[in-house]
């Protein structure tokens, strides 16, 4: 754990600790009152669950781009983040998922773990999405989202499809975390990135 947390340290070189950050939220008039309630007590509990993991976000004010959607599979089928001054985060949701579907989706978890790196170069985004992939399931966990059972289960699964993807794909992780979409490489990469911070949480 403590090489882990050194590690963190050390990506974040230019992160100044906040007492609180503060969100943003954009995009909340195209839903009812009642919705817009709802969004903000799902984001505002993401912040926190996250920062109670990972500690305080780099940012003071964290802009959140919402994008209500009438018709989703999933409570939130796309988020990103959005580098700038500050760092965003843009976020598709299903406008009538309940609070408890919001909160149980790993998208939120996803993007905030990716707050407390810098922007890395792209073939380095093993290295950004694995800290990412690892973290979502971390704080799940220790914020009792999920139980030790699923946080295990969803880990032991990630880790083989990225195993199944690598034996197909001999090339260097660098080069296909360059072009992972064009290479469909997504799995390698982001599991690849995953198993490094689960080793270093266990050294």
């Amino acid at each position: 754990m403590k090489l882990l947390y050194s590690i963190l340290f050390a990506l974040c070189f230019n992160c100044a600790a906040q007492v609180s950050t503060q969100i943003q939220p954009h995009g909340l008039a195209a839903l009812s009152d009642n919705q817009q309630q709802r969004i903000v007590k799902w984001l505002n509990s993401s912040v926190e669950k996250t920062q109670a993991s990972l500690g305080p976000l780099p940012h003071a004010l964290l802009p959140i781009y919402l994008h209500p959607r009438y018709i989703a599979f999933e409570p939130v089928p796309w988020g990103s983040v959005k580098r700038g001054d500050p760092d965003g985060i843009e976020l598709h949701f299903d406008r009538f998922a309940s609070l408890r579907q919001l909160n149980d989706d790993w998208t939120l978890y996803h993007e905030l773990a990716h707050l407390y790196l810098p922007l890395l170069p792209y073939s380095a985004f093993w290295l950004s999405e694995g800290f990412a992939t690892y973290m979502q399931n971390r704080i799940m966990h220790d914020n009792k989202v999920i139980n030790s059972g699923q946080f295990i289960q969803r880990l032991s699964a990630g880790l083989e499809r990225g195993r199944n993807q690598t034996r197909k794909m001999s090339q260097p992780l660098s080069e296909l975390s360059a072009d992972m979409w064009q290479h469909g490489a997504q799995q390698r990469v982001y599991w690849s990135g995953a198993a490094f911070f689960i080793e270093a949480e266990l050294t």
